[in-house]
């Protein structure tokens, strides 16, 4: 019988996952997890390697953003006066500086990236605004639907676990590229960052899954 990798099954962004109560089906759930990432990887269908892929992002997010230049403590300092906050651009920025600063200054961005992971885990849900007052982020619009905003999330996440081995945020792009993959046709129609991003995403996934599995001695 085939056993569904069911995290990415149907729509996941209308209908998500609660990830409670999942029968344990031990190396048998891996492959399976694995097998469903191969599958949205050949659907994308790009074949760059990590220097060309990122190359591109850094590219398309350097067009997006104005000539103004921001740097770490700017964003910071912005995110904290700044009430009302376009979720869409402020994750632009915030990709762009995972991509163009040293380590030293990534760890500075982790009360932003903090805040989001906490908003997603509770309500597997970005909306497009936020309106930032007594250091609580609360959704200004209704709209959770456009998938750039996902795949910078999870592309930031993974990008800060790369560098400080976070297993929580690397937990919560393992949820946001689930549901990503539950919509990976409709990520292939979309534009050139969307499916950059969400291809840079499962490829350095399944870079730190399999450096994981190294270290448990796991085999497959």
């Amino acid at each position: 019988m085939t056993i569904l990798y069911e995290y990415s099954k149907g729509n996941r962004l209308e209908n998500p996952h609660s990830y409670m109560y999942t029968h344990y089906i031990g190396e048998k759930f891996l492959q399976i997890f694995l097998k469903s990432r191969e599958n949205c990887i050949k659907k994308i269908g790009f074949s760059y390697n990590e220097k060309e892929l990122l190359s591109h992002i850094y590219f398309i997010l350097k067009q997006s953003i104005s000539d103004e230049t921001y740097d770490i403590q700017g964003l910071l300092k912005r995110f904290k006066n700044n009430e009302k906050i376009q979720t869409k651009v402020f994750f632009e920025e915030i990709a762009l500086l995972i991509l163009n600063s040293q380590k030293k200054e990534k760890i500075l961005l982790y009360p932003l990236l903090n805040d989001f992971c906490k908003k997603y885990e509770i309500s597997k849900k970005l909306f497009s605004k936020y309106l930032r007052r007594d250091e609580k982020l609360k959704p200004e619009s209704k709209d959770y639907s456009d998938l750039t905003i996902y795949t910078l999330l999870s592309f930031c996440l993974l990008h800060y676990h790369k560098c400080f081995f976070n297993l929580r945020f690397l937990n919560c792009s393992l949820k946001i590229n689930d549901m990503l993959c539950s919509r990976v046709t409709q990520i292939v129609k979309e534009n050139d960052l969307v499916k950059l991003t969400f291809y840079a995403n499962l490829v350095l996934e399944k870079q730190i899954i399999d450096d994981l599995l190294e270290i448990k001695r796991i085999k497959l």
